[in-house]
């Protein structure tokens, strides 16, 4: 297992009631990985990350993430909700 530093912004952190945590995955987890567990926790935070309407940024280590990114020990993961412009 590896621990991973969470902090959420905006509506996500009020979705899900805390705007920082520490979660334990498995060690081959990836960011759809993170954000399936944190989905799971959250009803309100599925709808939101699941909205076509409203896309998330993740950053991991201060770089821009993919769902396929690898997360490792200690990682450290900001998500925010995305811009939407018009």
């Amino acid at each position: 297992m590896i621990r991973v530093r969470v902090r959420l912004l905006a509506g996500l952190a009020a979705a899900l009631g805390h705007d920082k945590l520490v979660l334990e995955l498995p060690e081959d987890a990836k960011v759809a990985t993170l954000l399936e567990k944190l989905m799971r926790m959250s009803e309100k935070l599925r709808a939101m990350i699941e909205d076509d309407e409203m896309s998330v940024v993740v950053l991991v280590n201060g770089k821009p993430a993919h769902p396929d990114t690898r997360l490792r020990d200690n990682s450290e993961v900001v998500i925010a909700p995305g811009m939407v412009g018009g």
